[in-house]
């Protein structure tokens, strides 16, 4: 699949126990630690590659921020990083994960972060609980929404074309199989079986 880039939209939980949406714009800019969660294959990482490119934010995977004996240096002149896969340490216990990473913040002044995480593996009372001793304030908790049909069909028709990949959702609905293709992996996955062998059967 060809590298079309898709705004992405993030919900979250406010103080009032309401629903709310963030485009990913308004991510940037933010002063509050950022928990990006996300299923597998729900495109956290090009989400976060995407933001680590903008002035002032620094990408890093977090196994190499924590492997790093001075992680100021990795920051740079950016204010911000841009921490990827979480879930990817290995650690022995619960919280350990956070943990390290909290204390490579530390030792780079507490600079503001955005973290990924999948959401199988983030705990959330204990692990937002550390981020807030740490930080003065609770991090903004926010779940990567699936992209939207027509998002699916734009990714798709850069590839296969317009009428094809509408055919394609199409036959996916009719199995009662949408819910596949608003994660971006499975979304290309099907993008393969819609290739030139692909038949609606």
């Amino acid at each position: 699949m060809t590298n079309s880039i898709i705004a992405r939209r993030l919900s979250g939980i406010d103080a009032d126990g309401k629903l709310f949406e963030l485009p990913q714009a308004d991510l940037r800019g933010r002063t509050k630690p950022i928990l990006v969660l996300g299923d597998a294959g729900m495109g956290k990482t090009t989400l976060l590659e995407e933001i680590g490119q903008e002035a002032g934010y620094k990408f890093v995977h977090a196994r190499r921020l924590i492997r790093s004996p001075d992680p100021s240096k990795l920051l740079g002149d950016a204010t911000t990083f841009v921490i990827d896969a979480l879930d990817e340490l290995a650690v022995q216990a619960e919280g350990d994960a956070v943990d390290a990473v909290l204390a490579s913040l530390e030792k780079a002044g507490f600079p503001n972060f955005i973290l990924s995480c999948r959401v199988a593996d983030w705990r959330s009372a204990t692990s937002t609980q550390a981020v807030a001793d740490s930080y003065g304030n609770d991090p903004l908790e926010l779940f990567l929404e699936p992209i939207s049909r027509d998002e699916a069909r734009t990714l798709l028709s850069s590839d296969i074309g317009d009428s094809r990949a509408e055919n394609v959702l199409t036959h996916f609905e009719e199995k009662g199989l949408e819910g596949l293709f608003g994660n971006p992996q499975t979304l290309k996955l099907i993008r393969a079986v819609a290739g030139d062998g692909w038949r609606a059967d």
